[in-house]
């Protein structure tokens, strides 16, 4: 893992990954303040929680699937893997997982405010 750390390839993809996350959000507020600036902003909470999942399963799916191909032709099902294949896994992890944390930190901010606002449909 902490050579997949040093790689500056992990930080711009999951840099790229974070954009592509955040811009159905930014799509949504442009539309939310060009309707009306009282129109309600509600949709949007339960896409970026969507995508969040989204990229977290794909990164485990994705390492995990890396390291299986590689014990299949191998037919080293119980034995400990080499080190190029570790950082190899977690190279293919870290960018989908990072992107999964920063939007979950945008979805945290998001459901406070929607929760102080009083946003959601099933909030009386």
């Amino acid at each position: 893992m902490k050579q997949a750390l040093k790689s500056k390839k992990v930080y711009i993809i999951s840099g790229v990954l974070l954009f592509l996350g955040l811009l159905p959000f930014i799509i949504a507020i442009i539309i939310y303040y060009a309707s009306s600036p009282q129109a309600c902003f509600e949709g949007y909470p339960w896409v970026i929680w969507g995508l969040l999942s989204f990229y977290f399963l794909i990164g485990f799916i994705w390492g995990d699937l890396h390291v299986a191909t590689y014990r299949k032709k191998q037919k080293n099902y119980d034995g400990a893997l080499p080190d190029e294949i570790k950082s190899s896994a977690w190279k293919r992890r870290l960018p989908f997982w990072f992107a999964s944390g920063g939007l979950l930190i945008l979805a945290i901010i998001l459901e406070i405010y929607c929760a102080i606002m009083a946003t959601y449909p099933f909030i009386i």
